[in-house]
C-alpha cells in the first residue's frame, strides 16, 4: 500500500513537471521570444545574403575585363556548386570537378568559369585547346 502510495506521489510530481515545461517551451517559441530569434536569425541570413552578392558581383566585375588572348588561366578541381568555397553546401550539393579560373595579368581576382561572360569563356577555351599543355610541373 505505501508503495503504491509513494508511486502516485511520484507520478503526480512528474506530471506537474512535465506540465511546467510544456508552458516553458510554449512560452519560449511564441510570442516575442520566438519573433526575436527569428528576426535575428533573418538578419544574419540577409546579411550573409549581401556578402556573397557583393563577393560575386566584384568577380562578374573582373571578368569583365578579362582579355582572353593575356589572360592567366589555371584549372582547379573544386565543388561545382561553390567553386570559390564560400557556402554551405547540402550532401546532394556535393560535387567536385574541373573549373576554369581566369584572370587579368598581374590582377589579384580569379574569376571561376561561373562568373565569366560566355563569349570570353568560349575564347579561353579555345586558346587552352590551342596551346600546348605545360608539363613542367611533372619534371
Amino acid at each position: 500500500m505505501e508503495v503504491e502510495r509513494l508511486l502516485r506521489a511520484v507520478l503526480a510530481d512528474v506530471r506537474e513537471r512535465r506540465v511546467a515545461l510544456e508552458a516553458a517551451v510554449d512560452k519560449i517559441y511564441s510570442g516575442p521570444a520566438l519573433r526575436e530569434a527569428l528576426s535575428v536569425d533573418l538578419r544574419e541570413m540577409v546579411i550573409r545574403a549581401q556578402e556573397l552578392h557583393e563577393f560575386l558581383s566584384i568577380r562578374k566585375e573582373a571578368g569583365l575585363q578579362i582579355v582572353p588572348v593575356t589572360a592567366e588561366v589555371t584549372w582547379e578541381y573544386t565543388q561545382l556548386a561553390d567553386p570559390y568555397g564560400i557556402r554551405e553546401l547540402s550532401p546532394e550539393e556535393d560535387c567536385v570537378g574541373r573549373v576554369l579560373f581566369a584572370r587579368a595579368p598581374d590582377g589579384d581576382i580569379w574569376v571561376s568559369q561561373c562568373e565569366l561572360p560566355s563569349a570570353t569563356l568560349d575564347a579561353l577555351r579555345l586558346r587552352l585547346e590551342q596551346e600546348p599543355e605545360d608539363l613542367s610541373w611533372l619534371m
